[in-house]
């Protein structure tokens, strides 16, 4: 297994979606994910990371107009997409390392989770 096998074996990734179960279980299952994925039905933890963004109705016209309606993917009544998080957190519930920025392109950069994961 060496070195890495067991270092990434005492952490553990967690996706979180705003997506409806059947809607995230069809992508799980097409793109075979190896962690574990959880709804957040009523935006909940996004709002508690501040990570909250509900789509005003000009651009929710302007996915419509180009056939991607997202409250098929989240449940009607909820135009509603996260900003992209990454959060280390370590055994005691606290933050240790974040990046989240409206910018989907901006993510953390690998090393720098590593890097986090390694001072816990």
């Amino acid at each position: 297994m060496g070195v890495l096998g067991s270092f990434w074996e005492a952490f553990q990734l967690i996706t979180m979606t705003p997506q409806t179960p059947d809607k995230s279980a069809e992508k799980i299952k097409k793109d075979k994910f190896p962690f574990e994925v959880l709804n957040d039905l009523n935006s909940q933890v996004m709002k508690v990371y501040q990570l909250y963004f509900e789509l005003p109705d000009d651009l929710i016209a302007v996915y419509k107009k180009h056939k991607f309606d997202i409250e098929a993917f989240n449940g009607k009544g909820r135009a509603v997409l996260p900003v992209p998080g990454t959060f280390v957190i370590n055994q005691q519930d606290i933050v240790v390392a974040k990046q989240a920025e409206a910018d989907y392109k901006k993510r953390m950069e690998p090393a720098d989770i590593i890097k986090a994961l390694q001072k816990i």
